[in-house]
Order: C-alpha cells, then sequence, then structure tokens
C-alpha cells in the first residue's frame, strides 16, 4: 500500500495484483477538491474501435450530509483542470454529483436532474456503487448505480477534435468522504463493464511503450 497525502485528501493505492484500486479520503472541512487519474482513459493516441468504451466504478463508504456540504462527484475532465473545481463545472468536463443527483457538462450553474422525475432511486449513497461509462462511437456518457444502467446523460461529447484531447477520469469530494475507485481491479457490478469491450485497460495498452513502467490501469492522485 502507498498513500499520497495532501492538505485535505489522502489517496490509497493497493497495488496488489493487475491494476490499482484507490482509496480516496477527505476530511472534515475538505473544500471542493477535483482529482484526476494519473492515465487518460480517452487519448488522442488511443485507437477508437466502434464498439464499446470505458468504464470504472466507485463504491461509497461514507459522505457528510449534503445539508453539511457533503458532496462526491464522478465523471471526466481535460487537464488542465482546476483542482478546486468539481467535475462538469468546466470546459470539456462531465459529471454526476451524489448530493442531489443531478448531471453536468461544462455548467457551473447546477445542472440538470439525471432522472426525468428528478428522484432517484436511493435515498442516500452510502454503501452504493456508481458507475461512469462512455462510448466511443456515440460519444454517451452514462451512469450505474448498483450494476443498473440509467437513461444517458450526454450524448455527443468529447467527439469534436478528438484526436487532440486527453480524457481523464475524474472524482470530486468535499467535505469528509471515503471512497474505493475500481479501474477494474475487481468484478464490477454492471456485469456488462466486465467485457473486454468497455475495460480502461483495453485502450491504455494501445500507448505500447510509450506508457513503460506505468503500463496498468489508471489511479488517482492527490493534487
Amino acid at each position: 500500500m502507498q498513500a499520497r497525502d495532501s492538505s485535505s485528501v489522502a489517496v490509497v493505492h493497493n497495488s496488489v495484483g493487475k491494476g490499482r484500486l484507490s482509496q480516496i479520503r477527505s476530511r472534515v472541512g475538505c473544500p471542493d477538491t477535483c482529482l484526476l487519474s494519473n492515465l487518460p482513459i480517452v487519448a488522442g493516441q488511443y485507437h477508437f474501435p466502434i464498439d464499446g468504451g470505458v468504464y470504472f466504478e466507485i463504491t461509497v463508504n461514507k459522505m457528510t450530509d449534503p445539508s453539511k456540504g457533503g458532496v462526491i462527484a464522478i465523471g471526466t475532465a481535460c487537464r488542465p483542470y482546476p483542482s478546486w473545481r468539481l467535475p462538469g463545472w468546466n470546459r470539456l468536463s462531465a459529471g454526476l454529483h451524489l448530493d442531489d443527483f443531478h448531471k453536468f457538462f461544462e455548467d457551473p450553474e447546477g445542472g440538470r436532474p439525471c432522472f426525468p422525475l428528478g428522484f432517484p432511486p436511493i435515498m442516500s449513497v452510502v454503501g452504493h456503487t456508481i458507475g461512469c461509462a462512455y462510448s466511443f462511437y456515440t460519444g454517451t456518457m452514462f451512469f450505474t448505480i448498483d450494476g443498473q444502467r440509467l437513461p444517458d446523460a450526454f450524448t455527443g461529447i468529447y467527439l469534436q477534435n478528438r484526436s487532440g484531447i486527453d480524457v481523464y477520469a475524474a472524482m470530486g469530494v468535499s467535505g469528509e468522504c471515503d471512497v474505493s475507485v475500481n479501474f477494474g481491479s475487481t468484478s464490477f457490478k454492471w456485469l456488462e463493464g466486465n467485457e473486454w469491450r468497455w475495460r480502461v485497460d483495453r485502450q491504455v495498452r494501445k500507448l505500447g511503450d510509450d506508457v513503460g513502467d506505468q503500463e496498468e490501469l489508471p489511479a488517482y492522485n492527490a493534487r
């Protein structure tokens, strides 16, 4: 186990076995903080097949009550991305915020409800697993809850000038949180995500020798 620590957020990497399972822990009073994977999950130098895409999951172990400022967000972003802005708020960034289940894409104004009627299927995210998927062919992003696919959140994102951008997995926290991030080190709850066509390492390996010793699943760093 290796820990990388900042003033408010600590990231622990379990490097045993293939890939990494990251644990993100934020302290009481942690301000809005965004963390990006160390390797892009969608990059201009990758080959993009017409089937599948990339998928990863988080399991929420702890989150401060939203009424007291607790937020966890899952999504994607491009570097450079401000570390004090949650996923989805800035340019070329998408995210689902788990305090109110609003979805954001380049939207700093409150986002839109992820569910047509505005009512999520769960009252609290603690103890639940949330997934994020991106389809290469359609540019569609959707999320899952405990293995159940939700309606498409965004369509056609990251398609323009794709060869010139690198897209990273993004995690946002505010307040005291504890989150496990899984890029495929263990089985996904969304069963289709375990198929090779949705695996992150299917794409990361396309980098070949350019990755060198880092040819493994992405992990998170505390910035």
